[in-house]
């Protein structure tokens, strides 16, 4: 994740921290490739995404199932 928001920002050869808090402001939508996508904007307090997709084995590959599973 912090590669893709480095290079989407350009700021690869300037990681200030001022220009990381910049490009994190304005950082998605990101998908993870685990069921979810992240996207950060300057709304503070952040609040975590408590939800996933199972994931199962068929064969040699991993398969996200269709419903969402979100913990209370």
């Amino acid at each position: 994740m912090f590669y893709n928001l480095v290079k989407k920002a350009g700021i690869q050869n300037s990681l200030t921290r001022q220009n990381l808090v910049n490009a994190a402001e304005h950082f998605g939508p990101f998908d993870t490739g685990f069921g979810n996508t992240i996207t950060w904007d300057t709304h503070v307090p952040r609040q975590p995404w408590n939800c996933g997709y199972p994931v199962i084995v068929r064969g040699d590959k991993w398969v996200f199932e269709q419903q969402k599973f979100c913990e209370t």
